[in-house]
């Protein structure tokens, strides 16, 4: 029995479509000095693959995964969206908008200056700001006729043409971001980890060293005897034994009687101590406290973990330090997550809204906190999809309206309509925790399958006449690309370095967060031998996943 495997997936849309997924994770697993493709590309990358050995999908199963690709988007954008205006939000917010609109211009004028067809603008832009949502909303202005299109190009070839120019500029719009960050510390002559260290300090931030008592490990709860006379009489709070060494008193025994530690707590010589610590801080904590002791009372805790999704208003906009979050009494933060990235875990690190902080303390306390500052992700199992649909739905039917002008008519279309929909629910979640209901884990698999799935579907659609448009104007796109890389990340660097004021550290990160580049910012973080960079990606990614969605979609009307 022979088995034609060409002829069954051309007969099997559902098995061609998981094995163009399945393959694109291992070539995006790839790695060549470091650097990997990643799923998407990988995903895209084996679907013009096999789109050129003729296969083919129902270009429905990419357009519903484009559909929830876009609108998850929108739902982890919503939370911090709204709050632009507080602290150094509107910094953030004028950076990401400098990258994409040079990168937008720089796209537009070389498409005018080579001639290029419809679409190739586009693919450009997407591909050298390593941005998938202006890939997505390029397609998507094509497939519902908002794109500008002469008569004598079909809409296959113009969506061959985005798919094909955002293949060949993504590959330097991947590295060449990562060498740009290495080199231009060099080029303006900064030392980025001094600068990292200094942006720390400014911000109350301990940046740990390689041997640094701060490196967290493995958690254990011990028993400690108070011998140390300089504590006596001063309060947990005044104390702080616990910052910098993450180590936190939860319960005290004096006299035989136990009692919760509290910020106001004060100790006395032979008092018996509950102490929840880290394995890198368990010598810290004989050599302030007192000598390690077997006590069955102040062992027998429960010790408890939760991720707690910031909501409530008196955490927002709050440090760490002064929310009791540093060791001074019960409970100690093993990690910050915000826009899907890793702050660090300092007493100045400040908290915003729809922030994902790891808490460890004893059982009891940790639901009392989540009351006070938000809501345990644990006990968000179900996804509310009556307001997921509704949410879609009313994006859709916004992406329909058009405001008519003398010349054009502007309308969001539905990568738009998509997109504001995901921002109001999230920002709406954000507000009322009982609203909307996505846990991250959930949005997290329906934003990657709705983007594999789109990726793929273009991949299959372009794959067939991808070595002709290679032919006529490949050598051109990718040096246009490797432009629209460099440029906007130096635009980018000069105007937040000298007009904005931003420290070169934060900036760095910021600027990979405008090119929505997570491996960029990982080599920052490496160079810098800090977290702090991750601050600006943050606070830059979220306005530049909505900006560039934008200019996708423009730059097909253009």
């Amino acid at each position: 029995m022979e088995l034609d495997l060409i002829e069954l997936l051309s007969e099997n849309s559902i098995l061609l479509l998981f094995v163009t997924i399945g393959l694109g994770f291992v070539i995006g697993r790839i790695r060549i000095r470091g650097i990997s493709a990643g799923s998407a590309a990988g995903v895209l990358i084996a679907g013009l693959w096999l789109g050129h050995e003729g296969l083919k999908i129902d270009p429905q199963f990419g357009t519903t995964g484009f559909y929830i690709f876009m609108y998850t988007v929108g739902l982890a954008a919503g939370p911090r969206f709204f709050g632009v205006i507080r602290q150094d939000g509107l910094k953030y917010l004028s950076l990401a908008a400098l990258v994409s609109g040079a990168g937008f211009l720089l796209a537009y004028q070389f498409a005018v200056l080579f001639s290029f067809g419809p679409g190739i603008s586009a693919g450009m832009l997407a591909g050298a700001l390593t941005s998938t949502p202006t890939l997505a909303a390029a397609s998507d202005a094509l497939q519902h006729g908002i794109a500008h299109l002469p008569e004598s190009l079909s809409l296959e070839q113009a969506s061959e043409n985005i798919t094909v120019a955002y293949a060949l500029t993504y590959g330097f719009g991947m590295a060449g971001l990562i060498i740009f960050v290495r080199i231009i510390p060099r080029i303006f002559r900064f030392n980025l980890q001094s600068e990292a260290c200094k942006a720390a300090k400014e911000m109350r931030l301990v940046t740990p060293g390689k041997d640094s008592p701060t490196k967290h490990g493995a958690v254990l709860i011990e028993a400690h005897e108070v011998t140390k006379e300089n504590l006596i009489g001063k309060s947990l709070k005044e104390l702080d034994l616990g910052r910098g060494y993450y180590f936190t008193i939860a319960r005290i025994k004096r006299d035989g009687q136990i009692s919760q530690a509290e910020p106001s707590s004060t100790l006395q010589l032979g008092d018996r101590v509950t102490v929840i610590s880290s394995v890198a801080g368990v010598s810290h904590v004989n050599e302030l406290l007192g000598q390690r002791v077997q006590d069955v009372d102040m062992l027998d805790a429960q010790l408890d973990s939760a991720e707690i999704i910031i909501t409530n208003e008196r955490a927002i906009d709050e440090s760490l330090e002064n929310l009791n979050f540093t060791g001074q009494a019960g409970f100690w933060v093993t990690k910050v997550v915000r826009s899907q990235i890793s702050m660090p875990i300092e007493p100045g690190t400040v908290l915003q809204r729809g922030d994902i902080i790891t808490l460890w303390g004893l059982r009891p306390q940790i639901r009392e906190i989540a009351s006070n500052f938000g809501i345990i992700e644990a006990e968000v199992k179900e996804t509310d999809l009556p307001t997921f649909a509704a949410g879609m739905a009313a994006g859709l039917f916004a992406g329909n309206f058009s405001i008519k002008l003398p010349r054009n008519n502007i309308t969001l279309g539905p990568a738009g309509g998509l997109l504001l929909a995901g921002i109001v629910i999230g920002f709406l979640r954000s507000l009322y925790p009982t609203f909307g209901r996505v846990p991250e884990a959930a949005r997290w698999v329906l934003r990657e399958l709705g983007l594999l799935f789109f990726m793929a579907a273009v991949g299959l659609r372009a794959g067939e006449g991808i070595g002709k448009s290679f032919a006529v104007f490949g050598p051109q796109v990718i040096l246009c690309g490797i432009v629209i890389t460099i440029v906007p990340a130096l635009a980018g660097f000069i105007f937040g370095r000298w007009v904005l004021k931003l420290n070169p550290a934060v900036l760095l990160g910021g600027i990979c967060g405008a090119m929505t580049s997570t491996p960029a910012l990982g080599m920052v973080n490496l160079e810098a031998k800090s977290e702090v960079p991750a601050l600006g990606y943050a606070g830059t990614y979220a306005f530049a996943n909505v900006f560039l969605t934008v200019a996708g979609s423009m730059m097909m009307r253009l």
